[in-house]
């Protein structure tokens, strides 16, 4: 089986749907944990089945990993800009601190949003290294959003295994277990589920809108992917 690469963006469930698809076919010795550029090229060596952690596509170059399998699962953007907000602000505690803790906690919603760095992520992920690293520091709402845009699509049809909706979770499960030769056993619990968070009809209609317009690549490859979704089951 060739390597699985799992482009884990923060809070899409893609914790729950490894545990529930790639942990049955792969054993715990046979997973490696990503951890930075500068260990991956060090680690060109090492030899995995899976490789965890929140990384964007392209990392089996690092690796100079010949043969790979990619799978991402993509989560309405806004939902998911709520629920990486206010997981980030919900923990804050003696037992962990998030590293953007004090950010979260001297900023909005919106204005969080508002760095470079906390837009489109899910545009970034999958576009590749270089998009996820260039958009930290440049918005991808603008003119170079295009072709972050564009690339992502382009990997989502060309490049990945399969990709998959948190909003159709079942099916995702589903879609990539057949990928990989496996079943799908759903976890007794979810994790890392962010409490007492508002959705987005607990919101004010511009505040909304803002952060559509804040992460306006991530919604047209949303819509994009859910538009293409289906077409994985006719292949």
């Amino acid at each position: 089986m060739d390597p699985i690469f799992f482009t884990h963006i923060p809070k899409t469930s893609s914790t729950s749907l490894q545990r529930a698809v790639v942990y049955n076919v792969v054993d715990e010795e046979c997973r490696y944990r990503y951890s930075g550029i500068k260990s991956a090229l060090l680690s060109q060596n090492v030899s995995f089945e899976f490789l965890e952690g929140h990384y964007p596509y392209g990392v089996h170059t690092l690796y100079r990993a010949k043969s790979h399998q990619y799978f991402v699962i993509l989560r309405d953007p806004i939902e998911r800009a709520i629920s990486h907000y206010h997981f980030i602000k919900s923990s804050y505690s003696s037992d962990y601190t998030h590293p953007k803790a004090d950010v979260v906690h001297k900023n909005s919603l919106v204005d969080f949003f508002r760095e470079p760095r906390n837009q489109n992520l899910q545009t970034r992920y999958t576009a590749g290294i270089h998009w996820q690293f260039s958009g930290r520091y440049i918005s991808l709402n603008g003119f170079l959003g295009r072709k972050a845009l564009s690339r992502a699509k382009s990997n989502l049809r060309e490049e990945y295994e399969a990709f998959g909706l948190k909003e159709r979770f079942q099916d995702s499960a589903d879609l990539f277990a057949s990928c990989i030769g496996t079943c799908v056993k759903l976890p007794e619990r979810r994790y890392q589920r962010t409490p007492n968070r508002p959705s987005i009809s607990d919101l004010d209609d511009g505040v909304v809108r803002k952060l559509e317009q804040l992460n306006s690549r991530d919604v047209s490859l949303y819509r994009f992917a859910v538009d293409h979704f289906d077409c994985q089951f006719n292949g």
